[in-house]
């Protein structure tokens, strides 16, 4: 199986120890920024697993002849329809700066970010939102994956590369801890990272009023 990964800034032992576990049996290829090509190599075994992703200037530097502005549009159209979610979100989905559009009061802001430069220029921030889905969508067809892995969802490469793997139902599996048992992790297709089987077996327990298992009761006295 083709396997894509996006890396996730946590966690690195759990998810080196994934990859050379998939690499056995898989083919795969991994996305990440400059500087730590040395450690997926030695994990994955050449540069040809290896695909750089550009910085956030590299990207707004960029100028896509008409051909492909126009593509990369049509893409983004046919993603927001599918979606129902509108690609202005990108600013919003970092979660190292959740919520900056509307932080000034509550948080630090650097006045110098290329966010701020962005947002504050309107022709410069379309124009990123632009060439980062014309990379996101060149990277997934170099790589052409079966399914993608990733920690996380919400950095801007991650969620442009969700949204072009949901439009084209491949499967994007998202590796998160558990926010109950702090030693477990678990697995979800789910945008927002949930716990969908737990959601679910929640909603079940509450439709037919079923009673607290031991396990639970165990659990809530351990807690309180």
């Amino acid at each position: 199986m083709k396997i894509l990964y996006l890396p996730h800034a946590m966690r690195n032992d759990f998810y080196f120890n994934l990859l050379k576990s998939l690499k056995k049996k898989n083919s795969i290829q991994v996305i990440i920024n400059p500087g730590s090509e040395k450690a997926y190599i030695s994990i994955l075994g050449g540069e040809k697993n290896i695909l750089i992703w550009p910085n956030n200037i590299e990207i707004v530097n960029l100028d896509l002849c008409d051909e492909k502005k126009k593509k990369t549009k049509h893409l983004i159209n046919q993603i927001e329809k599918k979606s129902e979610t509108s690609i202005n979100r990108i600013f919003l989905a970092n979660e190292r700066n959740v919520g900056r559009a509307y932080s000034r009061n509550f948080y630090f802001w650097n006045n110098e970010s290329h966010y701020v430069r962005f947002t504050n220029n309107k022709n410069l921030y379309n124009k990123y939102l632009l060439n980062l889905f014309y990379f996101a969508n060149k990277f997934l067809n170099l790589s052409k994956p079966e399914v993608v892995i990733s920690g996380i969802t919400s950095p801007a490469m991650h969620f442009a590369i969700y949204l072009i793997c949901k439009l084209n139902n491949i499967p994007f599996l998202i590796n998160r801890k558990s926010k109950v048992h702090s030693s477990r992790c678990y697995w979800t297709t789910d945008f927002n990272m949930l716990n969908l089987e737990t959601e679910q077996e929640m909603k079940s327990s509450i439709k037919y009023n079923s009673k607290l298992r031991v396990i639970g009761k165990n659990y809530l006295k351990k807690f309180r």
